[in-house]
């Protein structure tokens, strides 16, 4: 494997965990400020989305199974779209229009992931608000955006002269 194609899929690993880890703490910290246990929204979603659970009291005490059940899931899209992500942007850095693709992904399927969230979440939608899944998502892409740019100079270059 050559040190660019290295590169790009550490890269990738790296924005899909922060973009992981952003929607971690957006909803640990929602999560706090109803009074409910920092794991609460991905024991809910777990249990919605794996264990058929339709009303959030009919959970088992130990939420360990639905808690780790989503949070993997959840982790290994956004290593997923932090893969996808980074090969778009190592890409546009080879010509202005090329930045096009990775924009749209990140609009275009963020958006979709975000909206099948919520579907998944209908049976449980009054303990988990559209608001935090939102918030959490955007702030994810925002997040994972940044990391890339940070490490593509090149695309950032390009971004710069279009504003020239």
């Amino acid at each position: 494997m050559n040190e660019k194609t290295q590169d790009t899929l550490m890269q990738g690993l790296a924005a899909g965990f922060f973009g992981f880890a952003t929607t971690a703490i957006v909803f640990a910290v929602a999560n706090v400020f109803a009074g409910r246990s920092a794991f609460y929204t991905p024991a809910v979603l777990g249990a919605t989305m794996f264990y058929g659970v339709t009303d959030p009291a009919q959970m088992e005490p130990a939420i360990a199974p639905y808690f780790f059940a989503y949070n993997g899931t959840h982790l290994l899209a956004f290593l997923a779209f932090g893969l996808i992500g980074s090969w778009l942007v190592s890409i546009a850095e080879l010509g202005k229009m090329l930045w096009y693709p990775a924009l749209f992904f990140f609009i275009f399927v963020a958006f979709h992931f975000i909206g099948a969230i919520q579907l998944a979440a209908q049976p449980v939608r009054a303990t988990v608000p559209d608001g935090a899944v939102w918030v959490s998502g955007v702030l994810a892409a925002v997040v994972m955006v940044a990391y890339l740019l940070r490490v593509h100079p090149g695309v950032r270059q390009q971004l710069r002269g279009w504003q020239e």
